[in-house]
């Protein structure tokens, strides 16, 4: 018999058990929070230019992004670069997942980039996720610091 749910709903929870909601490279039914998908200064270094955007994970054909969160361990920064900024999206539409966060600013605990959404991209295919930069004053192939995490919450649409 399944746990029991807590709040208004009753009656036994029937829905699937066990620990896990799969991994990165096969997501099941169940929404997960997948590891961080760590991101570096250097990722965006090879742009000579003001944006620049790099793939960072690969959403599996008939999968949802349910939500994603980004935070800086190390803020980004390069000689003549007054602010930079990080989205999530796709080609085309970088800021699909997460509008521009603010990876200039001091890195603090509480400084966190999210959104809670629900995303079916592709049944065919797989969906390239992008991690898109913007440099203000200088170009990106400046930066000299920056790091930090990329985390998404996943799910696989059953047949």
């Amino acid at each position: 018999m399944g746990a029991m749910r807590s709040g208004k709903v009753k009656g036994p929870y029937v829905g699937p058990s066990g620990p896990s909601g799969g991994t990165p490279t096969n997501p099941t039914a169940v929404p997960t929070w997948f590891p961080c998908i760590a991101f570096t200064f250097a990722d965006f270094t090879p742009f000579a230019a003001l944006a620049g955007d790099v793939e960072k994970y690969s959403l599996p054909a008939r999968c949802t992004i349910e939500g994603v969160a980004l935070k800086t361990s190390v803020a980004f920064s390069g000689p003549g670069i007054t602010a930079v900024t990080l989205s999530v999206g796709l080609a085309g539409n970088l800021a699909k997942y997460l509008s521009p966060y603010d990876a200039f600013a001091a890195v603090s605990n509480t400084r966190i980039g999210a959104a809670n959404l629900l995303f079916p991209e592709n049944f065919g295919a797989a969906t390239s996720v992008r991690l898109a930069a913007e440099s203000v004053g200088a170009n990106l192939s400046v930066l000299t610091a920056g790091a930090g995490c990329l985390w998404l919450k996943v799910a696989k649409l059953e047949p």
